[in-house]
């Protein structure tokens, strides 16, 4: 079998759903079968070259006029700038402004208005300039290490929650009640 998956997958250069539809089974277990083969996955997106990229952005194209271009997705081509390190998002052109304007006190999708970008493209530049992202209503957004809230965070809207249950403080702190569905 290993043999046949090399020959088709690599030599033919066959797709993984010819080879499922050939065998009759579901194109992950083709991709189960090449990796226990030790067969090297092929990319479904052409690698660009650092300096044909480098090139591109250095005329002046943007990262959707240079997808256009290389007939990928403009999320392909971000990947692949990010790969070759020609991407640093925190020296983009309207980064250091928009953290001026967050600073200031300006909320995000304000910011995107008047920059002409998205609310995630802004969120993008702040969060690469290392600037803490506060929540709606003023409250900073976690200091955990993962990004998380921890077990000691209270939720912004809604009653306060029991710390053990994390489920709301029942207003007469009962929380031992059994709840009227169990009661005998």
């Amino acid at each position: 079998m290993d043999a046949w998956l090399r020959r088709r997958y690599l030599d033919d250069r066959a797709p993984v759903r010819q080879l499922a539809a050939d065998l009759a089974v579901t194109p992950t277990t083709i991709y189960r079968w090449l990796h226990a083969a030790g067969i090297t996955l092929r990319r479904s997106t052409p690698t660009l070259s650092a300096t044909w990229l480098d090139e591109q952005l250095t005329a002046g194209l943007s990262i959707n006029e240079i997808a256009k271009l290389a007939k990928v997705s403009r999320s392909s081509v971000w990947d692949q700038l990010s790969a070759h390190g020609l991407l640093d998002v925190a020296d983009e052109p309207g980064a250091s402004q928009a953290e001026t304007l967050y600073r200031e006190g300006a909320p995000m999708a304000a910011i995107g208005e008047r920059l002409q970008v998205g609310r995630r493209r802004v969120r993008g530049w702040l969060n690469a300039r290392h600037v803490p992202i506060q929540r709606p209503g003023g409250r900073a957004a976690t200091d955990h290490p993962t990004g998380r809230h921890t077990a000691s965070d209270q939720p912004l809207y809604g009653p306060p929650l029991d710390q053990h249950r994390r489920r709301p403080v029942a207003p007469d702190d009962q929380h031992d009640a059994r709840p009227p569905w169990l009661s005998s």
